[in-house]
């Protein structure tokens, strides 16, 4: 019996905002949930009857759009009225969603939300696990095998994501599904001001501390992988050099059969991340869904 029971979809009225929906349909029927199309309308605003009835129409087109897949969910419409951020976190605590799923970027819909915007103010606001996918993201559901990108720097803000993981995975399917434990080690840096000789120098020097980063970091991922294992779920590591939203970025954008799960707060871990600064990179950036949950350490 799973675990999870509800998934909340926030709506703006735009067609960007409804770029979530294949995913999801996915979801929903993967994990059994009961989706919550959720339209927050102005107090002043005179056309709320009509955002009522978009919101009633949404759900019901998502109901027949898993029936004709073959992949029924159940979904209802709530609106609501408030403003979009505060409305979202308040109704997500009250209803107890275990998920939140967002489309980010770009201005648009009845009340002109600012969905990237909007986002950030939820994962900042929220307890819950946000889902966010990108606009322009195409999403394959027909997936056979999802590999989950998780991020770690060898700090417990980063680890706080696994728990969450490790149990999704259980839900999803041990078999279909592999955690990539990925560790991202900076790029070598020289000082433009420097001689010839002096980079010379530097260059060997960080050549060495970046070699024994690499090691670090790999011996870091394993005990991470070895405890999973005694969990009995499937995962690989991979150490990247680099910025670490840039490298995030494009291990996603090498197989499309994935998603980013990270967490988003919090300057900490061997590589000082800013956590905050590092998920928003990977937010406007992923070209999978992203799912983030903010720490409570």
């Amino acid at each position: 019996m799973s675990l999870f029971k509800r998934l909340l979809v926030p709506l703006d009225g735009s067609k960007m905002g409804e770029i979530v929906f294949p995913f999801s349909r996915e979801l929903a029927h993967r994990l059994d949930l009961e989706i919550t199309c959720l339209h927050i309308c102005e107090p002043e605003d005179q056309f709320c009857p009509m955002h009522e009835a978009y919101v009633e129409a949404t759900a019901n087109k998502l109901i027949r759009q898993s029936h004709d897949t073959g992949r029924p969910v159940k979904a209802k419409a709530v609106m609501i009225n408030g403003q979009a951020s505060d409305g979202i976190s308040k109704y997500a605590a009250s209803d107890n969603s275990d998920f939140i799923l967002m489309g980010t970027h770009g201005r648009s819909g009845f009340n002109r939300w600012v969905l990237g915007s909007i986002a950030l103010k939820v994962l900042r606001q929220t307890d819950k696990p946000v889902w966010l996918i990108r606009n322009g993201t195409s999403v394959n559901c027909d997936w056979q095998h999802t590999d989950v990108i998780v991020p770690l720097d060898e700090s417990p803000v980063a680890e706080s994501i696994l728990p969450l993981v490790v149990q999704l995975i259980k839900e999803w399917g041990v078999n279909q599904t592999e955690i990539v434990l990925t560790n991202v080690c900076r790029e070598p840096i020289i000082p433009s001001d420097f001689t010839d000789e002096m980079k010379d120098v530097w260059r060997e020097k960080e050549s060495r501390e970046s070699a024994l980063s690499v090691k670090n970091g790999q011996q870091y991922l394993n005990s991470i992988k070895n405890k999973l294992g005694d969990q009995g779920v499937k995962a690989r590591t991979q150490v990247l050099v680099g910025k670490t939203a840039e490298e995030i970025i494009n291990l996603a954008a090498s197989n499309p059969f994935s998603f980013i799960a990270m967490s988003t707060h919090g300057q900490s871990g061997k590589g000082r991340w800013v956590y905050g600064s590092t998920a928003e990179r990977i937010m406007v950036g992923a070209p999978c869904p992203v799912l983030m949950l903010k720490p409570n350490l």
